[in-house]
């Protein structure tokens, strides 16, 4: 008598099903481990940014760096005035150069007193609420959100001031053109950059 064989059914374990519980694993902890190092400040950011066309500021501010900042305002329009009457013996891009170091030099502030600047530029805003002010915030893309989101926090005190934030140097601007013109009867300060 002929024996029979015992035929076994091995059960195949699913692996595609255990590669993507390990990717999915993975990935979550990649992206805690990468949330965890940040700063607290840094992991919730809310700007608004502005449309890419042309437009106007009130006040723009530039972020050198940690420890200075560029405050341009419409004070300047009568040093670019003077300084355009004065340098009238240099050609166009290198009476630009000029009047734009000019500038930064005359109007880059310290912490301190960029922080008294945006007490008065706010408050300013908070007696003028049917008065619109416009502000544009520029930063270097490696600074710490933190210096942004403190300049952002003073404007955000008035509600009728509005901002929007732009990535881009201090070389950029030193690379700009600086006209004046005018608005609305006005003169005012134009940078291309």
């Amino acid at each position: 008598m002929p024996f029979k064989k015992k035929s076994f059914k091995r059960d195949a374990v699913e692996l595609v099903s255990l590669i993507d519980m390990i990717f999915i694993l993975l990935v979550f902890f990649l992206v805690t481990s990468f949330a965890i190092k940040m700063p607290l400040q840094e992991r919730s950011l809310m700007v608004p940014t502005p449309e890419n066309k042309p437009g106007r500021a009130q006040i723009f501010i530039q972020i050198v760096n940690e420890n200075e900042v560029f405050w341009l305002d419409q004070s300047a329009n009568r040093d670019v005035k003077a300084w355009d009457q004065e340098l009238f013996y240099l050609l166009g891009d290198q009476k630009n150069r000029e009047i734009i170091s000019r500038l930064v030099r005359r109007n880059t502030l310290s912490p301190g007193a960029l922080q008294q600047k945006l007490s008065r530029f706010v408050s300013n805003a908070q007696l003028h609420r049917n008065r619109t002010y416009f502000t544009v915030v520029r930063c270097p893309d490696n600074m710490p959100y933190v210096i942004v989101m403190k300049i952002l926090s003073s404007l955000s005190q008035a509600d009728n001031i509005e901002y929007g934030c732009l990535g881009g140097t201090l070389q950029d601007l030193l690379k700009s053109k600086v006209t004046t013109g005018t608005y609305q009867g006005k003169t005012v300060l134009k940078l291309d950059f």
